[in-house]
């Protein structure tokens, strides 16, 4: 990616109410799939740390498990 690039992702969101009240329980526990977590929080402190300089969360199209998108800028 270029100095001036832009990232989407779209991740369960580690926050949200489903998550906390399933737990362990939770349908986006995939371990072969989900190697990292993500909140909103730690995703936006992570990607500043990694050089972006902007983080846009939208609502992802499949909020079943709890998911969101964020739309990252360098």
């Amino acid at each position: 990616m270029g100095p001036q690039g832009v990232l989407l992702v779209q991740t369960p969101d580690t926050q949200n109410p489903l998550a906390l009240e399933k737990k362990g329980t939770w349908g986006a526990l995939k371990p072969k799939e989900h190697l990292h977590l993500f909140s909103r929080h730690n995703l936006e402190r992570f990607s500043k740390e990694l050089g972006f300089k902007e983080m846009k969360v939208i609502e992802a199209f499949d909020t079943e498990d709890g998911n969101f998108a964020a739309i990252l800028k360098k």
